[in-house]
């Protein structure tokens, strides 16, 4: 009993809080164990361990990974003023139960002290397992606040995932991202996994859908799922244009230009004056000026498919477009582009770019050849409807691939008698940027912006 006062007489000029309740005899030589829970409970949970333990408590405790690894850290880093009362205790540890562990004033012999900080390494490395968690550690908290709202609508189709999580120790999380069309998301919906920031964003839709998604956050050992989000994404905006011919088009709205869903077929300009009509080779060959032809010659081909025009006819002072309305440029094509799903570098490249954004670009399903365009599963998302017109040579004024290629010209020309295009094939899901001799045969799609 003289031991434990003088013990805890110690205890409590080293500022200790709380008595120590031994409640069997036999737990007294584990009294010096205590010591590193007092410090590294300071330290690590900034808070006193209640003291009042039995001996199956204790051993208990020096069970769990946790307060092995405290223990394993406090005899590494820390050297515990060992009070005087305790120089005849036998060590417990690493076969010196025979040894005293300290000298008669109380210091622990040098010896010892590396056998003592040996077993504490010992302790460090077989508690830090793979599924260790060191000091103590919880769930991340439940993902919330998401954006768009938990039933959503009128989204649109072109949104950016938002959502708030907090992790009670302040941990780096991580999250993983599930989205798609059904309630139930499974594995094959995992879209992002292990990203770091809160926010994802999801490219080109569909509209008028109602889309699922979760997130997944993880702090390294725990994970916390959070619940199912819906949200239902806005129609299309559609109208109507009529050129000067009376000819109507349908239009649609993406982003914040409105563009034609349909091919041009006009054959005047917008102040009435005829547009050449150069239908064999030799007059396509010699014409200085503005001019149309129907592919293969097939007037009936431009119900469907439009009219081709050189690229004269589309840079005319006389106006091609509708009144209100023109025809994009190389820049105007590239923001279509991006906001499909491109980046910057890829749209200023040359050739074919981009990943998938020829298939939401094209339309008219059965008009393409079976292929990797019009199989993609975003084919036609944009609603923007590019067909397979074709195009006309320009040196041998032969007509080419009707299902298998559409394109369009912009009002850029380029260097060398050449104008910037966009063309599609109907086994590649990309866009291609070409630069064509203006002399060519190739569609054309008017727009107007809405600022």
């Amino acid at each position: 009993m003289k031991l434990i006062k003088g013990y805890k007489s110690w205890v409590s000029q080293q500022e200790f809080r709380g008595a120590i309740v031994i409640k069997s005899a036999s737990a007294f030589p584990l009294l010096i164990w205590q010591i590193p829970f007092h410090f590294l409970s300071c330290l690590v949970e900034k808070k006193l361990p209640v003291t009042g333990v039995s001996a199956g408590k204790l051993f208990g405790l020096l069970s769990s990974e946790s307060y092995r690894f405290r223990f394993g850290l406090f005899v590494l880093g820390v050297i515990v003023p060992i009070p005087p009362h305790t120089q005849n205790i036998k060590c417990i540890l690493c076969k010196l139960r025979d040894k005293e562990l300290f000298t008669k004033r109380g210091k622990m012999k040098k010896k010892n002290l590396y056998v003592v900080m040996i077993v504490g390494a010992f302790i460090v490395l077989f508690s830090c397992s793979e599924n260790s968690t060191g000091p103590s550690n919880t769930k991340p908290g439940l993902p919330s606040n998401p954006n768009p709202e938990y039933n959503a609508t009128d989204v649109s189709i072109t949104p950016t995932l938002y959502w708030e999580c907090i992790d009670p120790e302040e941990d780096s999380l991580f999250y993983d991202i599930y989205f798609g069309t059904n309630h139930t998301l499974g594995s094959e919906d995992l879209i992002s996994n292990n990203q770091n920031s809160n926010s994802y964003e999801l490219g080109l839709l569909h509209y008028e859908t109602n889309y699922y998604w979760k997130i997944v956050a993880k702090d390294g050992t725990y994970e916390t799922e959070g619940d199912v989000w819906m949200f239902t994404t806005s129609g299309a905006v559609y109208g109507t244009v009529v050129d000067i011919d009376g000819n109507f088009y349908q239009t649609i709205v993406i982003g914040n230009k409105e563009w034609m869903t349909e091919n041009l077929k006009v054959t005047h300009y917008k102040d009435g004056s005829y547009i050449t009509y150069a239908a064999n080779s030799w007059s396509w060959l010699n014409c200085n000026s503005g001019a149309y032809c129907y592919y293969d010659n097939e007037p009936n081909f431009a119900d469907q498919y439009g009219i081709l025009y050189n690229w004269e006819a589309t840079n005319s002072s006389r106006g091609l477009a509708p009144e209100g309305w023109n025809i994009p440029s190389d820049e105007e094509i590239k923001e279509l582009e991006i906001y499909l799903g491109m980046n910057e570098i890829q749209a200023d490249s040359v050739g074919y770019r981009g990943t998938n954004e020829g298939s939401k670009l094209a339309g008219g399903y059965p008009f393409w050849l079976d292929g990797a365009l019009r199989n993609d599963s975003e084919f036609d998302t944009s609603c923007f409807g590019l067909i397979p017109s074709g195009f006309r040579s320009s040196s041998t004024c032969t007509y080419y691939g009707s299902s298998q290629c559409g394109g369009f010209w912009t009002s850029t020309g380029d260097i060398n008698d050449k104008a910037w295009t966009r063309r599609l094939d109907y086994n590649n899901t990309t866009i291609k940027r070409e630069a064509i001799y203006k002399e060519a045969g190739y569609s054309v799609r008017c727009v107007r912006d809405l600022n």
